[in-house]
C-alpha cells in the first residue's frame, strides 16, 4: 500500500475543489484545497504537503507563477491542470518547473495516479541526494587497512581509483575485503 500523500489542490472552482477532495481522500490521498495562489502559498507556509496540483488560470496570480514560487521556495512537485490543453501552455509549464501537465476534465483515478507518481519521483530524487551526500562523506584516505607497506600501497591505489571515472573489477577469495575496497 502506498503511504498517504498530502496534496494541496488549487483551483478557483470551489465545487471542483470539493469533488477532488472527496474523491481523492477515498483513495488514501490527504487533500487540502485553496481557491487562489496566495491562499495556497499561505497553506504551504503552515502545513506540510507532498504534491501541489494547481489550475493554470486563476485570479491575480496564475498557476505558472505559483509553480515558479513553489519551485524556488519548496522542494515539492507541482502538477499543472488546464482546460486549454495546448502545446504552448505545456512548454511554459515545464519551463516553470512543473512535474506534470494535465488537461481538464481529469478523471479522479488518473489524477490520483499522477499525484502518487510525482510524490514517488520526488522521494526518489531526495533519496539520491541523501545517498550522494553520504558517499561524499566517505574519505578514501581513511581506509582502515593497516599500516604495513603493502596496505599503504593498497590505500594509495584506492585513492587513485576513487578519483578516476573508470570501471574497476575486484577479484579474489571470499573474505579478503573486496566489498570494503569497492565502497572506499
Amino acid at each position: 500500500m502506498h503511504p498517504d500523500v498530502r496534496l494541496l489542490f488549487v483551483d478557483d472552482d470551489a465545487d471542483l475543489c470539493a469533488a477532488v477532495q472527496l474523491g481523492l481522500q477515498q483513495q488514501g490521498v490527504k487533500v487540502s484545497t485553496a481557491q487562489d495562489a496566495p491562499s495556497a502559498l499561505a497553506q504551504l507556509e503552515n502545513e506540510a504537503h507532498d504534491v501541489v496540483v494547481t489550475d493554470i488560470r486563476m485570479g491575480d496570480m496564475d498557476g505558472l507563477e505559483l509553480a515558479r514560487r513553489i519551485d524556488s521556495a519548496y522542494d515539492l512537485p507541482v502538477i499543472i491542470m488546464t482546460g486549454q490543453g495546448n502545446l504552448e501552455a505545456a512548454v511554459l509549464a515545464l519551463r516553470a518547473g512543473v512535474s506534470d501537465f494535465l488537461t481538464k476534465p481529469v478523471e479522479l483515478n488518473h489524477l490520483a495516479l499522477v499525484v502518487r507518481r510525482a510524490h514517488t519521483h520526488a522521494e526518489l530524487q531526495r533519496e539520491v541526494v541523501r545517498l550522494r551526500e553520504r558517499v561524499a562523506e566517505v574519505d578514501p584516505t581513511d581506509t582502515h587497512l593497516g599500516d604495513s607497506p603493502s596496505m599503504r600501497r593498497l590505500a594509495s591505489l584506492v585513492r587513485r581509483l576513487a578519483a578516476a571515472d573508470v570501471p574497476v573489477l575486484f577479484s579474489g577469495e571470499g573474505g579478503t575485503g573486496k566489498e570494503f575496497i569497492a565502497r572506499l
